[in-house]
């Protein structure tokens, strides 16, 4: 038999009590599920449930992010070719997975009001909204035939967004009255919305020249968030970026010369 240290017991047992909070979550959602019912699901004490989570919630969005990393990547960058058609297709996916109907209950659908249950959780969402709009907006740029240098569709971005979050919350809350086929035309229709979205050249005179040092150091390794695949950094600059200001992300990737990976 082999005997397993406690960091791998640990790991097992948060395991353990991840697949059982998905089991209570979906069969019963946020609000009926009980902390002692999941411990019963992992055959573990309610203190082994807290040892690894702080609360309910917390576990929830556990549960949610787990589900998310385990989400398959399907097609492909270059299989559209127009903003219009690219909101159509994303659109498409994101209402693929609402409760169109009300009869099909799924784990995510509490998710807002936990989000907004809470002000600190809520800075933080708005911040990963904040990058999902720019990696969107950045995404549509890509696609114009004709780009222009200070044209900027993150704005666009953020609307289609809107829109999406709006019929998920109308799908919850009154099943039956989102048309999904009308909340994607409305999508495919921003693509040529002008909402005078431009990049002002960023002047911040009170920040310093970098100092240029001869250390020798070693590439290291990072998680690419969007493809779940570790990737080697190489040369160039890594930004360590909070919680409450992800969307400083932007101002980076604009930043790097054209022809730059």
């Amino acid at each position: 038999m082999v005997r397993l240290s406690r960091a791998q017991q640990q790991e097992r047992n948060r395991a353990r009590v991840l697949t059982a909070a998905r089991e209570e979550f979906t069969e019963r959602g946020f609000r009926d599920a009980r902390i002692d019912r999941i411990a019963d699901r992992a055959d573990l004490t309610r203190g082994a449930v807290y040892s690894n989570f702080p609360g309910k919630r917390a576990l929830y969005f556990a549960v949610l992010a787990e589900a998310a990393e385990r989400e398959p990547l399907t097609g492909a960058a270059d299989s559209v070719d127009g903003a219009v058609r690219a909101l159509g297709a994303f659109a498409r996916a994101w209402v693929a997975r609402l409760p169109l109907t009300g009869t099909d209950e799924r784990i995510g659908a509490e998710l807002m009001a936990e989000v907004s249950a809470d002000p600190r959780v809520s800075r933080v969402f708005a911040q990963l909204t904040a990058v999902q709009a720019i990696l969107l907006g950045r995404a549509l740029e890509s696609l114009d035939t004709a780009p222009d240098p200070g044209l900027r569709r993150v704005r666009v971005a953020e609307g289609v967004l809107t829109t999406l979050h709006g019929a998920g919350q109308l799908a919850a809350a009154a099943p039956g009255f989102t048309d999904p086929f009308t909340v994607i035309r409305s999508c495919e229709r921003l693509a040529g919305v002008d909402l005078d979205d431009a990049w002002p050249l960023p002047h911040i005179a009170h920040v310093p020249h970098a100092r240029p040092v001869g250390e020798p150091w070693s590439a290291p390794t990072a998680l690419d968030s969007l493809r779940g695949e570790r990737i080697a950094v190489g040369d160039g600059v890594v930004a360590v970026l909070g919680l409450h200001r992800l969307e400083a992300v932007e101002e980076g990737l604009r930043a790097v010369p054209e022809g730059c990976r």
